[in-house]
């Protein structure tokens, strides 16, 4: 894995982006400074551990969206009974 400011940045101004989010105004629903957000999305800062939460609830993504190697997997939970049906 690569370094994880540098991965985090990309997909916190992308998830923002796509929601027509300005950085302040994800500053203020994430209770975060605004320069916070903006040395996150540059790489040139790593986020504590409870950034990324903070990040997280105010996008409504999961933290996998910020972390994980490669575009986040769709998690499909079927029930016991359809489960030979799906395709």
């Amino acid at each position: 894995m690569g370094d994880p400011a540098r991965i985090i940045g990309p997909r916190l101004k992308a998830q923002r982006t796509a929601r027509g989010l300005t950085m302040r105004d994800l500053a203020e629903a994430s209770s975060l400074a605004f320069n916070t957000i903006s040395l996150i999305e540059r790489g040139k800062m790593s986020p504590t551990i409870a950034t990324p939460h903070k990040l997280t609830s105010a996008l409504g993504v999961r933290l996998a969206h910020f972390v994980a190697e490669g575009p986040p997997k769709q998690v499909v939970f079927l029930e016991s009974s359809t489960r030979g049906q799906a395709q």
